[in-house]
């Protein structure tokens, strides 16, 4: 079984020797092609780049690996939640005092949930567990504020539409 990534074959990836060694060149090519902006990345497209970056020559590259495997095992978890729910989000900057009194490094304000309460966030491919540790948002029509980190892991800018699973 081949795949064809920007007209490389190459094999599939659940071989473990590399029938082919890419240059760093070829892998930056790849993720620019997966990674251009507005498209979303596909698991099959994910799966590929990482067969390209292990067969890759450069010994440098391996932890760009680690990080894309630490990556492919979110999105393992993220398919053993039960089903999403959609709602509209923004996020802000967590600079200063919270409705709970502390900071959580992945935190998230919503105005009904108990502190202290886990969310599983996925947007565009990524996913991260948030803490509920401030109040809001106070702008008609949306569910959630994440604190700049939370927004940061998931590659959120803006206002959008996430998927969120209460623990």
């Amino acid at each position: 079984m081949t795949f064809v990534l920007m007209s490389l074959a190459i094999v599939a990836p659940g071989h473990r020797d590399c029938a082919r060694t890419f240059t760093p060149s070829m892998g930056a090519r790849a993720a620019r092609v997966i990674y251009r902006p507005g498209h979303t990345p596909t698991r099959r497209n994910l799966r590929l780049l990482g067969y390209i970056e292990r067969c890759q020559r450069d010994p440098r590259n391996q932890p760009r690996v680690r990080a894309h495997d630490r990556h492919m095992d979110a999105l393992r978890k993220a398919r053993l939640v039960p089903p999403l729910s959609y709602a509209i989000a923004s996020w802000y900057d967590d600079a200063g005092t919270t409705a709970s009194g502390w900071h959580s490094y992945y935190g998230v304000a919503n105005k009904s949930l108990a502190f202290g309460t886990k969310v599983l966030f996925v947007y565009g491919g990524r996913s991260v567990e948030a803490v509920v540790d401030d109040r809001g948002p106070y702008v008609g029509g949306r569910t959630w504020d994440l604190n700049q980190n939370t927004a940061g892991a998931l590659g959120f800018g803006g206002v959008g539409t996430v998927g969120y699973a209460i623990r």
